[in-house]
């Protein structure tokens, strides 16, 4: 029943967000002023309850499954992955306070909301080099091979290995 509980309160996550989207979608295609306010908070809660709920019981499974999964170094894979989910919400929500606080404003040729949407772009190519520096050490294939003594030493041409890569015998 603890796997069942992990499974349902991830994958719960997976039906609220596309509701919450489509509730959004159909808020602002027919409701203006205050109930369209309500309808975003509505949205707004409903995910955060959504995502800190399956992030709640993943660690949960994480402290549960720790001694057998150790040498997989899980934790380190898990944070790494939500870092940039993290770094992306939050910076997004950084950059609506701004708008809203008047520190981003309209200039010639872009709105506010059209410089946050690019700041927030280029934030995350950022965020996506240093997650691809941390993947590369976090995710070795290193740590999944039985005897690493077994691969070729030699360096074999580039062509030669994409051509492995697409073979479909």
């Amino acid at each position: 029943s603890f796997l069942v509980w992990v499974r349902a309160s991830c994958l719960q996550f997976v039906f609220v967000k596309p509701a919450a989207a489509f509730l959004r979608w159909w808020a602002y295609n027919n409701e203006t002023g205050a109930t369209l306010a309500r309808i975003e908070m509505l949205v707004y809660v409903a995910n955060n309850a959504s995502v800190s709920l399956a992030l709640y019981s993943l660690m949960i499974f994480y402290l549960a499954t720790k001694k057998i999964l150790e040498p997989f170094r899980p934790f380190l894979k898990f944070a790494v992955v939500k870092m940039v989910i993290f770094f992306s919400f939050w910076q997004g929500v950084a950059l609506a306070v701004a708008i809203k606080l008047g520190l981003l404003k309209d200039i010639e040729g872009f709105s506010a909301k059209e410089q946050a949407t690019g700041l927030q772009d280029l934030l995350i190519c950022v965020e996506m080099v240093v997650a691809a520096v941390c993947h590369y050490f976090i995710f070795s294939w290193r740590e999944y091979s039985p005897d690493a003594s077994d691969l070729p030493s030699e360096r074999r041409p580039l062509l030669r290995n994409l051509a492995d890569v697409v073979d479909i015998r």
